[in-house]
């Protein structure tokens, strides 16, 4: 598993676990195009590094350790 397949699992399971919270609100809030976000969760497109580290940062602020 490649590391944009691993976050998009980790992202996607954020987004279940914590009843489908709006995925415009969170790209609005890490910096990232709704559309870019919603693509790649599609499998619609690939996703760069930089943007990989965003989404990646904001899973790891709300991981419950």
């Amino acid at each position: 598993m490649n590391r944009s397949d691993k976050i998009k699992f980790e992202f996607q399971d954020y987004l279940d676990s914590n009843f489908n919270p709006s995925v415009y609100l969170i790209t609005k809030h890490i910096g990232i195009t709704n559309s870019y976000v919603n693509e790649w969760l599609k499998g619609k497109r690939h996703m760069g590094d930089n943007a990989l580290d965003k989404i990646e940062k904001f899973l790891d602020e709300r991981m419950v350790k």
